[in-house]
């Protein structure tokens, strides 16, 4: 039986390697899946809560969120200031 290729090193971790699973490619630029936080501006959406907004995007972009975002022990997201594996 051929092994069965899993869509990202998360999913791979997270099935505890069940079955005859591989990591096939890995650290190619083309894979880099990035996210971003944008914020409105006040001046044209006055009635957003800019506050939570800013708030939340300093927290979620911080190495204390993405960066520290670990499973069984490894690291899976890697903020835009530091390279991907």
């Amino acid at each position: 039986m051929a092994p069965i290729r899993c869509p990202d090193r998360c999913t791979w971790l997270s099935f505890h390697n069940k079955g005859p699973l591989i990591v096939v490619i890995e650290g190619d630029p083309v894979l880099l899946n990035r996210y971003d936080a944008i914020l409105l501006d006040p001046v044209k959406h006055p009635h957003a809560k800019h506050a939570a907004a800013r708030q939340f995007a300093d927290w979620v972009t911080s190495p204390q969120a993405i960066g520290a975002y670990a499973l069984a022990g490894e690291q899976l997201f890697h903020p835009s200031g530091t390279e991907p594996k």
